[in-house]
């Protein structure tokens, strides 16, 4: 009893006076243990995790074993719920380790819509978890939709899930879009630089805004479900970098592209829809060899036949290519011939559901940084192939 009693003075706090030891009872003792053991706060939030099947996925994700954790990075993936309550919070885990052009570090940057009102933009970082969405909100039922503004290339993000208040829950969502479109594309595609204010202003992830692009912006006029693969630098042949690995043929299979071990299992979503933006990076920096581009775009579209067996697909023509500069090359309509002649041996194959389309060419005003599309360009683009989808598609 000596011994226990020291330990109680040591752990829990029972006093000695004049150097004798107030014996209690060891009924009294057990119940003060168990009180000062039993002493917890309670929660003030309830947890919802990402396997929560209420929650509403759009785009490409990875779970880890026990559903804890919701990994993705392409551009538009997008999260949506609606839950009961005051508050909501949502927890993410980015990885992101580069350095815009000004050699300051990059974050990924979100669009939160709550009950469809103007986004709220959020920023990510890796040094954060818990970030706030909204409080003090009537204590109703209430949309949240998270959009992934920024492309593969800043870095993944992990989704942890949402934090509601206490005996709040989700109810369902609204359906997803009963049409599906899928676009395969680079750093246009990813809306690089769109926001800029000059063709001379350097790449950062502040400046890139995927929800005004052309591709997203068609899905919309569309009322179709948008997802994206794309990331900057990217060709079907050749990166801009010269690589001949890891060009979007190869990577179109991830399900993040910092991973090339987990691969995307196509049979859990088949778009009506498929559209290719590539060849930009292939022409950069000098025509490629006929041959090899022509088989690479064909090797893409055997591919996408093979995975969406029943889709529509797109062939575009860049609208940051052009026969006047370098003239002598005529990338664009050298562009299109390579690309219309992988159409013709997928047509060949008795594959007649292909189209080719040339997005119209961007001009000095409408240039965002680095000489990319801004949003005007990406507005004016997303009109014309809205009207060329509908008509092909009988939308």
């Amino acid at each position: 009893m000596i011994i226990f009693f020291n330990y109680l003075i040591k752990n829990i706090g029972v006093t000695l006076v004049k150097k004798k030891y107030f014996i209690l009872p060891s009924s009294i003792i057990i119940i003060a243990f168990i009180a000062t053991s039993c002493k917890k706060e309670l929660p003030t939030f309830v947890l919802v995790p990402p396997s929560d099947q209420l929650l509403q996925y759009s785009g490409r994700f990875h779970f880890n074993n026990d559903s804890s954790t919701a990994k993705f990075a392409w551009t538009g993936s997008t999260i949506n719920a609606t839950f009961r309550g005051t508050s909501c919070k949502v927890l993410l885990k980015d990885h992101v380790f580069i350095k815009d052009g000004y050699g300051k570090p990059q974050a990924n940057y979100f669009y939160v819509f709550l009950d469809d009102n103007f986004p709220q933009l959020l920023r990510a970082t890796p040094d954060s978890l818990i970030y706030t969405i909204a409080e003090n909100l009537p204590d109703t039922t209430h949309t949240l939709k998270l959009y992934r503004r920024t492309e593969g290339a800043t870095g993944s993000t992990s989704f942890l899930g949402l934090r509601l208040d206490t005996g709040r829950h989700l109810v369902p969502h609204d359906p997803l879009p009963s049409r599906r479109i899928e676009f395969i594309g680079n750093s246009i595609t990813c809306g690089y630089g769109n926001e800029g204010d000059s063709a001379r202003c350097k790449y950062s992830s502040l400046t890139q805004n995927g929800y005004m692009t052309y591709s997203a912006i068609t899905a919309r006029n569309l009322s179709a479900e948008y997802r994206a693969v794309a990331f900057s630098g990217m060709g079907i042949y050749r990166n801009y970098s010269d690589a001949i690995r890891y060009t979007m043929t190869e990577m179109y299979d991830f399900v993040y592209p910092q991973n090339d071990s987990i691969c995307w299992d196509f049979n859990q979503w088949q778009p009506h829809a498929v559209v290719i933006n590539l060849a930009t990076n292939d022409f950069a920096k000098g025509n490629p060899e006929r041959q090899y581009f022509v088989e690479s775009y064909f090797n893409l579209l055997e591919k996408i036949h093979a995975y969406y067996p029943n889709t529509t697909v797109f062939c575009l023509g860049s609208p940051m290519m052009s026969d006047s500069y370098p003239r002598r090359r005529k990338a664009r309509s050298t562009a299109k011939s390579f690309i219309e002649e992988a159409m013709d041996k997928m047509k060949q194959k008795g594959i007649e559901n292909i189209y080719y389309y040339g997005l119209s060419e961007q001009f000095n005003k409408v240039l965002g940084c680095d000489f990319h599309p801004n949003v005007v360009q990406h507005q004016r683009n997303a009109a014309e192939l809205t009207a060329f989808i509908e008509e092909k598609m009988e939308w």
